[in-house]
């Protein structure tokens, strides 16, 4: 099935679209050891350019980079969650604070560390940040639509609550057969509502775009 959601995000949304090849987070063989990294991040670009422009060059990169990468195991989103949770933590800090970043992680497998994730995910919600779980395929999802927080607040283990709902999880078997524009809305459902949460949370007005604001670079 195609990807060309280009038309379907605005592109102010967000300043950071991290996509992370499935399972998340695996090895790139060809670059590690044995000893097993869980949280590799790496350039999908061959003349190592930092940014693509617009989200179909952020398509772009995902299917130039995905042939190139050997998958490995284990699945632990806790890393790098907490990496872009890095990044959104000194937005917030800085004078303007008007950028929101979104995170989508595609996975094949179960979370092996689904208490760090939990952890990770409750720190985050605090942060200018989204995140979107498609899990792939047909392991059992459970973990992932706890985390989604629809039937429940999402705590930490310590039993700390969500300051607000961050994380909307899409099973992609559901749409495997149906139009790439039904993925997309069901995929960006949540994100409207959870920008302007997170602004209304900290009484941020909202400004109008600007041309520069319109053409930013997303990074994978």
């Amino acid at each position: 099935m195609g990807l060309n959601y280009s038309t379907k995000i605005p592109s102010h949304l967000c300043a950071l679209l991290l996509v992370v090849c499935p399972q998340i987070p695996r090895v790139l063989q060809k670059y590690m050891t044995v000893s097993v990294t869980v949280c590799v991040l790496f350039c999908v670009f061959p003349t190592y350019v930092y940014g693509c422009a617009g989200i179909q060059g952020v398509v772009e990169a995902y299917q130039t980079c995905l042939p190139k990468l050997q998958l490995y195991g284990p699945t632990n989103i806790a890393p790098i969650i907490q990496k872009v949770a890095s990044s959104a933590s000194q937005e917030m800090h800085t004078k303007e604070a008007m950028q929101y970043f979104i995170l989508l992680i595609l996975t094949d497998g179960v979370i092996t560390d689904m208490a760090d994730t939990r952890e990770a995910i409750v720190q985050a919600s605090h942060l200018p940040m989204s995140i979107i779980i498609v899990g792939v395929g047909s392991a059992d999802f459970s973990d992932m639509q706890m985390l989604d927080g629809d039937d429940g607040i999402l705590r930490s283990p310590k039993g700390e609550p969500c300051l607000r709902d961050i994380v909307q999880f899409v099973p992609f078997r559901n749409f495997k057969h149906g139009s790439p524009a039904e993925l997309a809305k069901t995929v960006l459902a949540e994100v409207p509502n959870q920008v302007v949460d997170y602004y209304n949370n900290k009484g941020i007005k909202p400004k109008v775009p600007s041309e520069f604001e319109s053409s930013r670079t997303f990074a994978p």
